[in-house]
């Protein structure tokens, strides 16, 4: 074979496989199945608008986890894996690294809470940990497969999860001859369900400590993190005048944040995955919020409602429209606006 045609002939290699590579990405040639038509039974829980179904055969692979009936195509991938985020995008990292060429190990009954941004601190906390509850109370006794995250183990064992139940998941293939399937979710509606929320704080919070109360400042200063605040010496002088304590939440186990949070009265700091926290303060705490204009996301203002929090949203000041805001997400922090909450809500102390 002359050069010429050694390199025609790779070319025509390489066109064949970028080929397969998007005929196996064509959508049409995948299925998304709704739970309810393909479920074999249904669990009540306390929560009547919260039913967990059961599906039967049902296999489950990649990193996040991706739940589907069929290993070839047109995979018959129930909707629940992908109802969160991008579903395009969801299911192309699948196609192209979920599926494995290997035996499957079986698994007998599981709930499967390792499906897209459960990883992340927040949608654990709001989108999976409910379904933990609800299943618990409902009587469910199988495996939890789940991402591999200490903040997610601890979690599972403070409500009684024991080690033996939970799986991390690794991404491999596994059939799970009997898989329950939880109602979506939203973590942003959580105050839909009050019966919910009070059993899981009631389950994972603990009675506070007899004395002051903590006012804790989350900050986000710290290596490469985004939604940092920029004017942080003045910032870091006006809350100390309040008595708050700096908290680096990554320095923090689980079980460490929940015990200081539920021992504070006020909490500030930039928007973030930490503030999910402010779902284990006391009723009625103060709640300060601070966001840069390229990003508001008051994801937690309905735990703000259910739980009366004084909820303070403050975002940046900028007031020329002729350029952007020139830090992007990262925040100049409003002190005159913050000094004026804190002097109407809390004492110097």
């Amino acid at each position: 074979m002359t050069p010429q045609s050694l390199i025609a002939n790779n070319r025509l290699r390489t066109k064949w496989k970028a080929f397969k590579a998007q005929q196996m990405l064509n959508f049409s040639l995948v299925n998304y199945l709704e739970t309810t038509d393909v479920r074999s039974s249904v669990v009540e829980t306390f929560e009547s608008d919260l039913p967990i179904s059961v599906v039967e055969n049902v296999y489950i692979s990649g990193q996040p986890a991706m739940m589907y009936r069929r290993l070839d195509k047109p995979f018959d991938i129930l909707r629940q894996s992908v109802n969160y985020g991008d579903i395009r995008g969801v299911t192309k990292a699948f196609l192209q690294r979920g599926l494995r060429n290997e035996a499957p190990q079986l698994l007998d009954e599981a709930i499967c809470l390792a499906g897209n941004w459960a990883a992340n601190y927040w949608h654990w906390l709001f989108d999976n940990l409910p379904k933990v509850v609800l299943a618990e109370k409902s009587g469910f006794r199988g495996l939890y497969v789940v991402p591999d995250q200490p903040f997610v183990r601890d979690s599972l064992e403070i409500l009684g999860i024991e080690k033996a139940r939970v799986l991390c998941n690794d991404g491999r293939l596994r059939l799970i001859r009997r898989l329950f399937v939880p109602t979506p979710i939203d973590g942003q509606k959580i105050s839909d369900f009050p019966l919910l929320t009070q059993e899981m704080r009631r389950s994972l919070c603990r009675g506070g400590e007899a004395g002051p109360r903590r006012r804790i400042y989350i900050s986000r200063n710290r290596g490469e993190q985004i939604r940092r605040i920029v004017n942080e010496a003045p910032f870091n002088e006006l809350v100390a005048r309040y008595s708050f304590e700096t908290c680096f939440l990554e320095d923090l186990s689980f079980r460490q944040q929940l015990s200081l949070f539920s021992t504070a009265e006020a909490v500030i700091g930039p928007h973030g995955a930490g503030f999910a926290n402010t779902f284990f303060l006391p009723e009625k705490a103060l709640v300060i919020e601070l966001f840069s204009p390229a990003y508001v996301q008051p994801v937690m203002l309905s735990a703000m409602e259910l739980l009366e929090h004084r909820y303070y949203p403050i975002v940046a000041y900028h007031n020329d429209a002729r350029r952007p805001y020139r830090h992007g997400e990262n925040i100049e922090a409003f002190c005159r606006l913050i000094e004026l909450t804190l002097r109407r809500e809390l004492r110097e102390r």
